[in-house]
């Protein structure tokens, strides 16, 4: 739901689909920015302690993580 619903309000704008596909674009490259601003600290962070993880690695991870939020079980 973190990148759905994003794309998905995009997509039901009252504009042209020129201007969807421009927020879309937008959407993509601020998340890939983001995620890669993030892989590159825990690199650093990472190189500081004496480990290796790679950054693409950390890249999927930050990535990955939003999907991680919830609570699929349903346990409280």
């Amino acid at each position: 739901m973190t990148y759905v619903a994003p794309l998905w309000s995009a997509s039901r704008l009252p504009c042209s689909t020129q201007r969807r596909r421009t927020y879309f674009l937008y959407y993509i490259l601020l998340s890939v920015v983001m995620f890669a601003l993030y892989a590159f600290a825990r690199n650093i962070e990472y190189w500081v302690q004496g480990e290796s993880q790679g950054f693409l690695r950390l890249f999927l991870q930050g990535f990955w993580a939003p999907g991680l939020w919830g609570d699929a079980g349903g346990d409280i």
